[in-house]
Parts: C-alpha cells; structure tokens; sequence
C-alpha cells in the first residue's frame, strides 16, 4: 500500500492520526512523532464511546487533545465542550498552546480563515464549533449542544458543576465522552473513573526471557531494602557517568529498552476504554531524574505527593491524610457493641441524613476531666415522611432506651427532615457546616450549631488520636461504618486568585457515619457548653 492509500484509510479511519502525521506542529514549532513514544498510537486510535487516561505529565496527551478536537470538529462535523478547571488555565492553553499550533500549521491556518468564531471560548471550523467551558463557571454549562464532552485536568476541575456537563450531549445521536488528568488521591477524580474502565496498562517485553511487563518504578527501578530504604537495580549504572540508569527486567535481571515496541492490555472488563500513563514510557525525562524525586520525597509528603502524581501517574494518599485501621484499632476496648441494647447514662447522638438516618450514640464517660465518648448503638434508622408528617418510631424508640442529653443532626442537603426532627425532640440541634470560619456559633432559639465543616472533621480525627472516642472490640464487623470512618481524605484544595485551603474530600464513596461521628462529637460541645 502506497503513501497516498495509506493517508486516504487515515483520514477516513483514523483523522486525528493524520492529523498528527501529515499536518500538526506544536506551540514550539515542530512535528510530533511517535518515534519512542509508540504507546500514543492506539490512544489516537482509540474509537470507544468513553474513554478515560490516568496520565503522568509530559506525556504528549495535550497535543493529543488539541489534535482530536480540531479533527473531530472538521473531518466529523462534531460540536465539542471542552471544559478545564479555571478561566486562567483555559486562557493560557488556548493561547499559547492551541492558538500557536493553529499558527504554526498551515493546514489549521486555512480553516480558521473564514471562521464566523475564533476567540478564547469559541472556535468554529466549518459546520461545527469547539466550546471552551470553565468548570468554575455554572453559566458555561448552559446553551451550548455538544456531540462530544472532554474534560482536562478534572482532578482540578469544580466536581460539583461538572455534573451539568453530561446535559450537553442530550441530543446528540452520538454522544462521547473523554476525561483526563493527573489523579491526586485515591477514589477521587481521574482515579475513579479509570477504575470504572477496563483499565489498561502498556506493557513492554524482555528480549531475553520474554516476560511481558508494565513498567513499574518499584519493580523495574529501585528496590526496596528497609523502611524508606532502596537502592537502584541497575548494578551497572554510574551516577558520575552520562548515561541513564536502565529498566531492568525483574525475573532474569537484564536491561530493557524503555521505548520500546508493546501493547495495551486489559485488567478489567468495561465499555469504558481506561488508560494509565507514567514517564517511564511516556516521557523523556531521564530515570536518574525521577530516582532524584523519589529520594527528595522520603522526607518530604509534599513532594512524594507530586512524584506519584506527576511521574507515575498515580494517586497518592500522604501519612496522616485520613483515617486508617491503626488510628481506629487505638480506641478499641473491652466490651462488645451488640451486647449494649441500652444506657442510663448520659449520652449524645449524631445523626446523617441519607436515605436512612445514620446514628451513633455514645456515653459520655468523664475521665478526670477528659470527656471521652463511648460508642453504645450504632444504626441506620428508617423513617419515611407524608405531607407534613414524619414517621421516626425507631428513632423514638431509640431515645426511650438511651439517655440521651443532646444531638447534632445535618441541616443540609434535607433540611426539612432535619427540621420535622428537632421539632420532635427538644435535645437536637441542626448543624451547618461553614468553610473558612473556625468559631462555633450555637443558636438556641432556633436549635441551630454552626461550625466550620474543615476543623470540625480535623476534631474526628484528633479525638480518635488521642483515644478519646471508645470502640467495641467487634467494631471491625460493622464494615460500612469502618469504610465511611476511612472514606473522607483531607486534600490541599487551590483556589483562583485565592489562597487555598485544606479541606476533607470523600469523592465517590459514602461517609454519613465520618459525619455521624463528627455530630456527636460537636454534641458533646454542646452538652458541656449548656
């Protein structure tokens, strides 16, 4: 097959990769290739429906992007909404990433020329437009119809408006989706939906003892001697020499070429095409460079947090980010959960409102002026409401059995159950969660706690620290209640033109009784305050 047939199948097949071979310069100036970097060639390729690529940086996938947007709006005729965290991010990739390439390539330069739109958030080629949206903007979720949605950067994005985004393929007859960014944390963003997917990985072969692999840091780099301890496998790698230290094939030892020729596999069976990218295979940035930020980053979570980000590609969790089974093993005592169906002493509850209300009571024990919290009925407790009444019986039945002295129940998202509640019963108060307002603000008249959601949680997790909070020996049984206590991660969370923040983050998973336990905990506050 000649040259000519061979661009006639791509264009027709696969436009986006004769875009890249025949046309496309980058910002700088220049021709990508796909010389070392053969892993690209399927992602270009890629026809599935929706797709997802958990990537390192540096891996050649923004290049991608602008060359399947332009593609697929002129070859295909499809409207795209292109969504990126921040209008000064946008600006700055359109700008001087998209707005450059359309420069520099003369193909692109020709169907812009007669362009009704060309602008920051706008760009037409023919038929069909290319929507730049901003995540942090609910009006940019509104009017535009879209044929395909692609997210960049959705680690970064606003989560909460990205959920409009699906609205704006309602009415196309083929609708396709596509996310991508470096992850952060694990369960959360680009994390979680590539562990919806099928989940592939680029695997390499060893010439010699034909052991297919997936380039793996821990595995094929360094090896791991004693606690925060490793050293290189490459015996004959030089750090006063030029050359880089080598993959090394972890059956048989030998080196093996990084860029070499491999395949995609699966590890998981979906419709959703997942892929995960790291700069082993991705990049060139030289080995001994990321062996340098490994090291840097034993001592320092910040920069281990960008290591596995941003040259593995994959989410990190540091020390002391949430709750985990030791600090939970710590307030285990001697007693058992099941075998307490009551208490005459002194008790608070915590309330979650879901489907169910999610409940914890505990004693209030006083350790020689150190107030503890002793867990005593753990439960999710049905209720149902009609017009303007609310039927809690077992919440009823609960208070008949517990002492209890005073409840924290959410006030949000379902305040007007919240509210039925504590028109029911005198001891609760509704809780609403402030964000960057450290003082507690208690308003009797209306049974109403205010409290700022951040440092209210960090108290969860310090109470349990200090052993304040006391759990049976069988807490371990109760799964949902230990998986929502490890569910929520505190996370730095950057702000446009503001300073961040930290705050807890529980991505996809349930987390009612982190709450739950955050409530009781604040209404201990209010029993000791009273």
């Amino acid at each position: 097959m000649n040259i000519s047939k061979i661009n006639s199948y791509l264009k027709i097949k696969h436009p986006a990769l004769y875009l890249a071979i025949n046309h496309h310069k980058t910002h700088k100036n220049t021709k990508i290739t796909f010389i070392n970097f053969p892993f690209l060639i399927d992602i270009y390729k890629d026809k599935a429906k929706k797709k997802s690529i958990m990537k390192s940086t540096q891996s050649g996938i923004t290049e991608f992007l602008i060359i399947l947007v332009i593609a697929k709006t002129y070859y295909k005729k499809r409207n795209i909404f292109y969504v990126m965290p921040t209008a000064k991010l946008k600006n700055q990739v359109v700008n001087t990433r998209f707005n450059q390439s359309i420069q520099y390539t003369p193909f692109y330069s020709n169907l812009f020329k007669e362009a009704k739109y060309d602008n920051m958030s706008v760009k037409q080629i023919g038929e069909a437009s290319i929507f730049f949206a901003v995540s942090n903007s609910k009006s940019n979720f509104t009017s535009f119809p879209a044929d395909d949605l692609i997210v960049d950067e959705l680690d970064e994005c606003n989560l909460e408006n990205l959920e409009m985004a699906p609205e704006r393929l309602a009415f196309s007859i083929d609708p396709q989706e596509l996310k991508v960014a470096n992850p952060t944390y694990p369960g959360l963003g680009i994390d979680y939906e590539y562990n919806l997917s099928d989940k592939k990985n680029w695997h390499i072969t060893c010439d010699k003892c034909k052991l297919e692999f997936v380039p793996d840091f821990f595995k094929n780099v360094v090896v791991q001697e004693d606690i925060d301890e490793y050293i290189i496998r490459d015996k004959n790698f030089d750090p006063y020499g030029d050359k880089d230290v080598n993959l090394i094939c972890e059956k048989c030892g030998t080196p093996v070429y990084r860029y070499k020729e491999g395949i995609w596999l699966s590890t998981a069976k979906s419709n959703i095409s997942g892929r995960h990218l790291n700069q082993l295979f991705s990049s060139r940035k030289q080995i001994r460079e990321m062996i340098t930020q490994f090291n840097n980053g034993l001592s320092n979570e910040t920069k281990m947090q960008r290591f596995y980000n941003g040259t593995l590609g994959l989410p990190y969790i540091g020390r002391g980010a949430k709750i985990n089974d030791d600090i939970i093993k710590g307030c285990i005592d001697n007693y058992r959960l099941h075998n307490t169906t009551s208490c005459k002493e002194p008790c608070v509850i915590g309330i979650d409102v879901g489907k169910k209300l999610h409940t914890s009571v505990f004693r209030v024990i006083n350790n020689t002026g150190q107030y503890k919290l002793k867990l005593v009925f753990l439960g999710e407790l049905h209720f149902s409401v009609n017009k303007l009444r609310i039927d809690i019986s077992e919440l009823v039945e609960l208070f008949r059995n517990y002492n209890i002295k005073a409840g924290i129940i959410d006030a949000k998202p379902e305040d007007r159950i919240a509210r039925m509640i504590c028109q029911n019963f005198k001891e609760i108060y509704r809780c609403i969660y402030l964000t960057e307002n450290p003082i507690d603000q208690i308003n009797k008249e209306y049974k109403v706690f205010k409290t700022d959601r951040t440092s209210s949680m960090d108290g969860v997790k310090e109470q349990m620290i200090l052993e304040n909070f006391i759990f049976p020996e069988n807490i371990f049984e109760y799964k949902n209640f230990v998986n929502q206590l490890k569910a929520p991660i505190r996370v730095f969370e950057k702000k446009e033109e503001k300073e961040g923040r930290w705050v807890w983050r529980e991505g996809h998973k349930d987390d009612h009784y982190f709450h739950s336990l955050n409530y009781a905990n604040i209404a201990k506050k209010l029993l000791l305050s009273a």
